[in-house]
């Protein structure tokens, strides 16, 4: 299906766009970006959007009311997500900044299995893309790609703390 302008949901229009995690109670935490525009048609990355989030505690079969948890943002993207316990971590990149700012990695986090979230976090000033998330007891890793179209390096961050300091 083409783009064809107006607001749109990744969970249609990219399918990198979306994410799921089953937390060790059963609840059913969902993310995705809610594309509000398409800045470069013939740029899969050049979105504008929110990092959305619900989650369900009944098996997937209700969900709660969709949560935007960040602002509406050129170049968001690819929120990936990972829970433990009652801790919930979600990443992904964006541009918050002045233009010619690249997109940079960051990290919202939830202690409370999702009622609540704590602020967004950068989690490094270095061009960022692509980052996906781990986590295991206090244990959390963060591992994105940076670099240009011809050669980009793997880096990653880790949190011994629950994500609170990397």
């Amino acid at each position: 299906t083409a783009y064809t302008g107006g607001e749109t949901e990744a969970r249609l229009f990219l399918n990198v766009g979306k994410a799921v995690a089953i937390d060790g109670v059963g609840v059913v935490h969902e993310t995705w970006l809610k594309v509000s525009h398409v800045i470069d048609p013939s740029n899969i990355a050049a979105l504008r959007g929110m990092v959305m989030y619900r989650r369900s505690l009944d098996n997937g079969a209700t969900f709660t009311a969709e949560q935007a948890l960040t602002i509406d943002s050129d170049f968001t993207g690819y929120p990936k997500l990972a829970a433990f316990g009652d801790n919930v971590y979600i990443t992904f990149h964006a541009i918050y900044g002045p233009a010619g700012t690249p997109p940079q990695p960051y990290l919202i986090r939830s202690a409370n299995n999702g009622q609540g979230f704590f602020a967004i976090q950068r989690l490094s000033t270095a061009p960022a893309a692509l980052p996906t998330i781990a986590a295991f007891g206090p244990f959390v890793h963060v591992v994105w790609a940076a670099g240009s179209p011809s050669f980009a390096e793997i880096f990653v961050v880790s949190s011994s703390d629950s994500g609170a300091h990397f």
